[in-house]
């Protein structure tokens, strides 16, 4: 029995060896393959920049090497390590190669659809790294990315959501999250606000589409579309104020309120500080706490007595919100006029600040 159990666990001991080995080889093999890829679309790429010229055009002798090489599913990391070693030397070479390239992309996209997950995230990331030429892709990876960024795999999901905010169709990434929100495959709220953020067409149009869309989405897209709102527009105002007064959601509310501590908005102003007041009737410190840091970018006259509340709260978040507020408005004169309420926690706080604020300067 005992020479059984050796034999076995012999047995099992050299398949694994073996497989470790055959795996190592196998790498191996695919790294040689991959290096030897390299150096060749490296010394093609030298060639042909020389003859691109003002036409931003590669050559169709190049163009046909290109579609027939990055067919093969292997080729795509060798391409992509190449892409990388002349961006290093280069970064402006890179980016011309590639804009030139473009009828390759277009050539070998429909190989796609039918591929692996793994392929497809792979060849939409590579469309997020470098500008490609509108005028020949005519839609067509567009239709690809629009078509993957509902895709199971949370990989392909991302890349062909960064890949249409490279190319910047506004309609498309519209599109592109409708369909998101249809699928309920959602992805992160910050991934999601990022890749808005990086939309290099009109932001002024996308963000058209997107708010009188807006309650057509699940909250996710909702946070994401006000956050991308905040970081690149003061015109959408208005809109944003209408989506605070009506909304129910805690988080997209959180989110509208930011907007306003960003982009000043004198005509929700009441509205917030009375949203402010029912937060500390209600004891929801997360609306308190957002509400005192936002006020600091408006009119001290009109938000002290909110301010003096939340200083004296119970909640430590608010208190410090509304002691660095205070502070921006009155300085030093604050723990003078604080004294009147004669609390504790509230002059420790503002002192507390008071020095963080003397230590920064120092």
């Amino acid at each position: 029995m005992l020479i059984i159990l050796i034999i076995v666990y012999v047995t099992i001991f050299l398949i694994i060896l073996l497989i470790s080995f055959w795996y190592f080889i196998n790498e191996k093999m695919y790294q040689r393959h991959v290096d030897k890829k390299t150096n060749l679309f490296l010394h093609a790429e030298k060639e042909e920049i020389k003859l691109i010229g003002e036409t931003k055009t590669a050559t169709t002798k190049h163009i046909s090497f290109l579609t027939k090489q990055l067919k093969k599913n292997k080729n795509l990391q060798a391409f992509d390590k190449m892409i990388s070693l002349v961006h290093e030397e280069n970064a402006e070479e890179a980016f011309l190669y590639v804009y030139s390239i473009t009828e390759v992309f277009v050539n070998i996209v429909k190989e796609f659809y039918h591929k692996a997950t793994i392929y497809q995230a792979y060849f939409a990331y590579l469309i997020t790294k470098y500008p490609i030429n509108l005028k020949i892709e005519q839609g067509k990876i567009r239709e690809f990315l629009l078509e993957i960024c509902t895709s199971k795999s949370i990989y392909c999901r991302e890349n062909a959501l960064y890949g249409l905010a490279m190319i910047g169709d506004a309609k498309i990434c519209f599109e592109a999250l409708n369909a998101l929100a249809i699928s309920g495959r959602m992805t992160q709220v910050k991934l999601l606000t990022e890749c808005l953020i990086d939309f290099k067409g009109n932001n002024s149009e996308l963000l058209n589409y997107l708010l009188n869309n807006f309650n057509n989405y699940p909250r996710q897209i909702k946070i994401s579309i006000i956050d991308y709102a905040r970081f690149v527009s003061c015109d959408s105002v208005e809109e944003i104020y209408e989506i605070l007064k009506k909304e129910t959601d805690e988080e997209v509310l959180y989110s509208c309120l930011r907007y306003f501590g960003k982009h000043k908005y004198n005509d929700a102003l009441e509205y917030i500080i009375n949203f402010g007041n029912k937060a500390l009737q209600d004891e929801c410190w997360g609306f308190v706490a957002v509400i005192s840091s936002v006020l600091k970018l408006y009119k001290y006259s009109v938000s002290t007595n909110f301010l003096y509340k939340a200083v004296i709260c119970p909640d430590w978040s608010s208190r410090e919100n509304a002691a660095k507020t205070l502070i921006h408005f009155f300085g030093k004169r604050t723990l003078q006029i604080l004294s009147k309420y004669q609390d504790k926690y509230a002059n420790e706080m503002i002192q507390y600040q008071l020095n963080t604020k003397d230590l920064v300067k120092e």
